[in-house]
Parts: structure tokens; sequence; C-alpha cells
């Protein structure tokens, strides 16, 4: 796993270097375009590799619908949560693994944005704003957008940290987002713990 890995993340980083060359981007602002549309800007992602298979966002297939967390987190509504797979755009590569990503657009010249993100309680519960909604707090980042790696495609575990690794894209460099490769490409280590999700969190 921490092979194909490693294999996985070279192969998306030489993508994303052979974007920036063909555009004459010096950044990742001249590649993921603000005016472009999501899929406009998936698809040219995508088109960089030697796919057997791609998968639209919000579609079934190239990889299971839900990744599991690095550990256990609750969902806001104090269950075992998991990961929304389908939120990327995902390539099925010739040697089973998958890549994946979901652009942001509308955003300024340095992709950034507004995100709102749901108000959490001390236990990761939403926390109720007395309407029938969630209490949100907004704050602004550069980020043009979340790249996946998937090793081995529908295989199990699809947990991150596993055989799945987030990144942030932003204008200037790839971030990790929610796993850290740096343990698979330094430590040659998977950090995770298997869960059942969808139990009262934390059981």
């Amino acid at each position: 796993m921490i092979t194909q890995t490693k294999k996985t993340y070279a192969t998306i980083l030489s993508a994303l270097d052979k974007l920036k060359y063909e555009m004459g981007a010096s950044d990742y602002t001249g590649v993921f375009l603000q005016d472009k549309t999501e899929k406009e800007n998936a698809n040219l992602f995508l088109s960089k590799f030697k796919t057997l298979q791609i998968c639209d966002r919000g579609k079934k297939g190239c990889t299971v619908s839900t990744f599991k967390y690095p550990s256990v987190k609750n969902d806001g509504k104090g269950k075992n949560g998991s990961y929304n797979a389908t939120s990327f755009y995902r390539g099925i590569l010739s040697d089973g693994s998958v890549v994946g990503i979901n652009p942001y657009v509308g955003g300024d010249s340095e992709c950034g944005r507004i995100f709102n993100n749901k108000k959490t309680d001390a236990d990761g519960n939403w926390i109720s704003d007395g309407k029938g909604g969630y209490e949100t707090v907004a704050s602004y980042s550069k980020q043009c957008g979340v790249l996946m790696i998937d090793a081995n495609g529908i295989k199990a575990p699809n947990q991150l940290g596993a055989d799945v690794f987030f990144f942030i894209i932003g204008p200037k460099k790839i971030s990790n987002y929610i796993t850290k490769i740096d343990t698979v490409l330094t430590d040659e280590s998977l950090q995770y713990t298997d869960y059942q999700v969808g139990g009262d969190f934390g059981q």
C-alpha cells in the first residue's frame, strides 16, 4: 500500500507540473481558472492521465461511495461519520489506482472565497440555529480545490490515511488535507484506526 501510494502521489504531482507548463502558469491560479466550470477544470486535470474510466462527480463508480476518516469522526448528528467520495471527479489509472479532483470556481484571482462551515460543540455535534438549520461560521481561504488519490480503487480498506489521501490545492502549493502524506513518504507508515460507520459516535 505504501509503495502504491508513493507512486500515485508522484503521478499526480507530475500531472500538475505538466499542466502548469502547458498553460504557461506560474502557480495553480493559472491552472484552475475561476471563470471556467468545475467540470471543465476537472476534465482538463484528468486529461493528463491515461485513464481506463472516468466517473463524474455525484455518480457512483471508480471508488466506493464513501471513505472512512483516519479515525472515528462525529457526522454532526452523533453518529460515526464518513466522507462522500463522490464529491470528486475521478479517474481509474491502468494500475488500478484512482485520482480525483474537486475544483472550486467563482473565487477571486487567487482562488480565494468565503467558506461557510457548520459550528460544532465539544463532541463534534452541529449546533442548532433554532430555525431547523445549523449555526455556521464564515471564513476566507485561498483554495483552488481538493485532490484525492486512492492507491487501490474499490479494494479495502477505503479509509483516509490508509489507502486514500487528500490534498488542498493552494495558489502556490499542495498541502495535506485531513490526511498526512508525510508519514508515508518519510516514515513509510500508514496512520489510521478502523471503526464502524453509522454507529453511535465513538462506539
